[in-house]
């Protein structure tokens, strides 16, 4: 969720996108709630603190690039479009296009080869074919709206892309509920702690700040 706050740097110095102190005060809230939830994930019994700051560093490389995503297309979608098609669905599908590529090059190259391991074996005992196909047709419903909103959150003005940032905090605190209820069992790092709950509060509440004081 730090996409948020690189979502505001980049607007601010590459785009010239102004941005309230009450947007400011937003963005950094929830960047620490996130932060405290980070170090509470590191500090769970069970928890492999290489493996986790592994995952740390992958994540901020992730997400400077998610920003610039974010932020590119906010540009895109402010430009001045004169044509027929709709402009939010042709940069969704030059993006989808993009990003399918680079999927389906992983997936040849590394997934593939490693099916039995990585997909195979990983299937809990009993489940069917209809069980897997019917989650993944969820899943593809679910991945659908999510980027209907975010083309729609980045076509808000000025500020689309840090909207659609504070968007991705939400999605961040509701997955720590839903990964300690579904894996907690199997997972311990997946388990919830106090900090962590703390630090979804946070999010929410940063969120709820950034709605209120996001005009100031």
């Amino acid at each position: 969720s730090f996409v948020v706050v690189l979502n505001g740097l980049l607007s601010h110095f590459c785009l010239g996108r102004h941005l309230g102190w009450g947007s400011w005060l937003a963005v950094f809230f929830i960047c620490g709630a996130v932060a405290l939830s980070a170090m509470a994930q590191m500090a769970l019994p069970g928890s492999d603190s290489t493996t986790q700051a592994v995952g740390l560093v992958a994540g901020l490389i992730s997400t400077a690039f998610v920003s610039a995503v974010y932020v590119m297309s906010n540009f895109l979608l402010a430009t001045p479009w004169e044509k027929s098609a709709p402009k939010p669905m042709v940069l969704a599908q030059i993006v989808g296009v993009m990003e399918t590529v680079v999927i389906s090059i992983y997936m040849v190259s590394y997934v593939l080869p490693n099916w039995q391991r990585l997909v195979v074996d990983e299937i809990a005992p009993g489940t069917t074919s209809l069980s897997i196909a019917l989650w993944y047709t969820a899943y593809l419903l679910v991945c659908g709206v999510h980027q209907y909103s975010f083309y729609f959150s980045c076509s808000l003005g000025p500020a689309g892309a840090v909207t659609a940032g504070v968007n991705k905090c939400v999605q961040t605190a509701i997955l720590f509920f839903l990964s300690s209820a579904f894996f907690c069992d199997t997972n311990p790092s997946q388990c919830l702690s106090t900090a962590k709950i703390w630090g979804a509060i946070g999010v929410c509440v940063g969120v709820l700040l950034y709605g209120f004081l996001g005009a100031l």
